[in-house]
């Protein structure tokens, strides 16, 4: 009994989903960068007395550089990450508050129409009507799924 989504349907589904694929980089990223950064403040806290101790910690500056270097690639990641928020909050932002509130929630939050009803004070039906419009309403286009598949895929 329940609702076949439509090739293009689909579409807009993994659209939508990009958001959260998104965030999960956001949260890699985001722990790399402070991985990074602690191994960067450790090898920066060493002193240095001037006499030899018989190690190979002179090229401790071409480390931090390298690690400096990381993080930079990383924030460059992190962007490509907000443009995704950008694109797809921009064509969320086209549909009418239940319509936007529906696909978020179902789509990007994965919460269930139960819960989304309670949101948006409705009965359950009216939410799977809401999604349905609010797929139907949404514009997605090749070119759009094309970006968000670069913005997150490209290396």
């Amino acid at each position: 009994m329940g609702r076949k989504f439509t090739p293009t349907d689909e579409n807009k589904i993994y659209f939508l989903t990009a958001y959260k694929t998104a965030l999960k980089n956001e949260t890699v990223i985001r722990d790399k960068i402070k991985t990074l950064r602690e191994r960067q403040a450790a090898a920066t806290a060493i002193q240095y007395t001037g006499m030899p101790h018989g190690t190979d910690l002179h090229d401790l500056s071409d480390y931090t550089v390298r690690l400096e270097e990381l993080i930079m690639d990383l924030t460059e990641k992190m962007k490509k990450t907000d443009e995704v928020y950008e694109v797809i909050s921009t064509k969320l932002n086209t549909l009418n508050r239940e319509e936007y509130i529906a696909l978020y929630q179902r789509f990007i939050r994965e919460k269930n129409p139960v819960v989304i009803s309670n949101l948006i004070c409705c009965a359950r039906e009216s939410v799977y009507r809401y999604i349905r419009r609010g797929l139907e309403h949404l514009e997605v286009t090749d070119a759009d799924i094309r970006r968000i598949d670069e913005l997150l895929y490209a290396s």
